[in-house]
Parts: C-alpha cells; structure tokens; sequence
C-alpha cells in the first residue's frame, strides 16, 4: 500500500502544511518501529505496518559547486576583506 500525504483536516501528515518526504520517513519508521514492538510484545497479533510501501526520500549528499560559482560566491567578501597585516587602530 503506497504512502500519500492527506489534506484531511486533522491529520499529522499533511499537504497543507508542506511536510517534506523526509518528515513523513521519520514519522513513517516511527510508526513501523512502534508495531513491530507491539507485536513482539504480543500487545497486537499482527504487524499492520508491514504493509506499508516506504517513502521516497532524496539523496541529502549535495552537489559540489563549479569553480565559476565559487569564485561568484566569494567575490564579495574579497572586495571587503583587508590585506594581512594591516590593523585598524582602536578609537577610544
């Protein structure tokens, strides 16, 4: 059985709020962890969450930048940057 996000009102995992897939992984694992506890304790006689489908969460490994946009991102903080060895004197 495939996981959706509701827009049910009342429910923890919604649209509306925007929860991410990740959000939903981690409630998801949570109420897996939980059933399979309950069935091990012999609370519940079945595991209801073994049928469930996971979540697609994307890789979290990010994208290494190109020389062009670092050289983009640090071109600002050189301009302000001071050359070494130069102290600004205190005013008191």
């Amino acid at each position: 059985m495939p996981i959706e996000a509701t827009s049910r009102p009342g429910s923890r995992v919604s649209v509306s709020q925007g929860a991410a897939s990740s959000s939903i992984a981690r409630r998801l694992a949570a109420v897996r962890m939980l059933h399979r506890h309950m069935a091990a304790e012999s609370v519940r006689g079945d595991d209801p969450a073994l049928s469930l489908d996971g979540v697609s969460v994307p890789s979290g490994v990010p994208k290494p930048l190109t020389e062009v946009e670092v050289a983009r991102l640090l071109g600002p903080s050189r301009a302000l940057s001071r050359p070494r060895g130069e102290i600004e004197p205190f005013s008191s």
